[in-house]
């Protein structure tokens, strides 16, 4: 936030000019935030988390964790921390596949693929493998997505093309450097991504394929800063004060995005992201590397998007047996860290419009922000989370449909398998390897309309497994 103000006004109005900014972080959304992350990771010699979570409507960033201490550790994971993906990935080369008019009912053979991949360097070899040598034979791309398959997943990419899937994910709101190679088609990336990045591009699914900014962000990324205000004196162009509007820009069809949430939508249903279910309709997905060095979660419900990673922050260490004795899947610790944020940050909204109705004789009021729906909140539109700070020395002030069609839950044999939907966030006992599925996934749920490092192989040598 700090650089952008620098960038827009000057550093000598940044620090000395007397704005005043208020941030879009909600306190209350903040503190969910951490303690969703303490319920799980409290040790402070074990694994850290990251969480970003960001409002679909607006773009504006509710909450953010960068770490566990930035006076200790001054780096923040959130907008740096460029961590490999794993199989959280697979929802760029799903956009592009679902564009390209491939089927969710398509079927595709499960089973180790050999791939004789042409570059400039001249044919080179690409193995792919489900981990454990888990494989259904075939299976639908539905089904696929749901268990988080590799061999499927790498030849739905290459058909597509890693170029078309890279450009898409840019276009999404991914901002770091993406590779071509083949490895990248599940995740396995020569440079990172940040959890703000991976927000940012899946609110773009729950957004209708709209990518969502502001006028006071910059180059649509998500928006930090609601309003700037310089008092008695003018800003650049001569107001005194800047407020921020919502902008959007079209990346996906919006049929593309509606496919696309229904599919996500079943990996919380019976898929690896089970952990993560919260009730009514959210969609997403896990991810995890190889060597377990890095941990996913990544989706939406019908207001926010939140990325979820997990990870040990100054180094690659795999995390083979940090939950219960078993490692660290996607499905794992940042799906039940996700599905506390998403369960607290509903209840805060809930407990808003209550207050609202309370203070309007019973019928419920909007004067919030622009598609925050979170009524008249007392001290601002974001009521004691409304985060504002001052430069040159001043002071800091301060219903979802249900989806349809669930399927009942399958046997635990998924990729990141975790607890059934609508239980308490309790960690679920051992997980299950990576890449198995029954047989064919059943048909997901039909979506609500959507609102208005550890480093795998680089290139294509060996058997690549990085996404699971």
């Amino acid at each position: 936030m700090q650089q952008q103000v620098v960038e827009r006004y000057g550093a000598p109005r940044a620090f000395d000019g007397g704005l005043r900014i208020t941030t879009t972080l909600d306190l209350d959304m903040q503190r969910a935030a951490e303690q969703a992350i303490n319920n799980y990771l409290a040790d402070p010699s074990g694994p850290g988390a990251s969480l970003v979570a960001i409002e679909n409507s607006t773009g504006e960033v509710r909450a953010m964790v960068g770490g566990r201490s930035y006076a200790n550790s001054p780096f923040n994971l959130a907008t740096s921390g460029q961590r490999q993906p794993g199989s959280s990935f697979k929802a760029f080369d799903l956009a592009a596949a679902l564009e390209d008019g491939i089927s969710p009912e398509s079927t595709w053979a499960s089973k180790q693929k050999l791939f004789i991949v042409h570059s400039r360097r001249g044919p080179e070899r690409f193995v792919v493998h489900n981990d454990e040598g888990a494989y259904t034979g075939s299976n639908t791309l539905t089904g696929a997505t749901a268990y988080s398959d590799n061999s499927i997943y790498a030849e739905v990419g290459l058909r597509v093309g890693t170029h078309r899937i890279a450009r898409l994910a840019h276009q999404m709101g991914i901002t770091t450097p993406l590779s071509t190679n083949p490895a990248m088609t599940i995740g396995g990336l020569t440079v990172g991504v940040t959890p703000l990045d991976m927000a940012h591009a899946y609110e773009t699914i729950a957004h209708g394929g709209r990518r969502v900014s502001g006028t006071l962000a910059e180059n649509y990324r998500p928006v930090s800063i609601q309003e700037v205000d310089a008092g008695s004196q003018v800003l650049p162009d001569g107001a005194h004060r800047d407020l921020n509007h919502v902008i959007t820009k079209p990346v996906l069809p919006a049929s593309v995005a509606a496919t696309e949430t229904s599919m996500l939508e079943a990996v919380l249903q019976y898929g690896t992201g089970r952990a993560a279910a919260i009730g009514q309709f959210a969609a997403g997905k896990t991810g995890t590397t190889t060597n377990y060095g890095d941990a996913w979660f990544v989706g939406w419900d019908s207001k926010y998007t939140v990325a979820v990673w997990v990870g040990y922050p100054n180094s690659l260490v795999p995390m083979t047996n940090a939950f219960n004795g078993g490692p660290v899947l996607g499905g794992t610790f940042p799906a039940l860290i996700w599905h506390d944020f998403m369960t607290g940050a509903t209840q805060i909204d809930k407990t808003r419009a209550e207050h609202a109705s309370n203070k309007n004789g019973g019928v419920l009021a909007s004067s919030g922000a622009a598609g925050s729906g979170e009524g008249s909140a007392p001290s601002s539109s974001h009521g004691a989370g409304a985060g504002r700070a001052a430069s040159g020395g001043g002071r800091s002030t301060g219903s979802a449909p249900a989806p349809s069609g669930r399927a009942p839950p399958a046997t635990p044999s998924g990729d990141e398998a975790g607890r059934g939907s609508g239980e308490q966030p309790k960690a679920p006992s051992a997980p299950e390897p990576a890449g198995r599925a029954p047989a064919a996934a059943p048909p997901p749920a039909k979506a609500p309309a959507p609102s208005s490092g550890a480093e795998p192989p680089a290139q294509p040598t060996g058997g690549v497994s990085p996404g699971k």
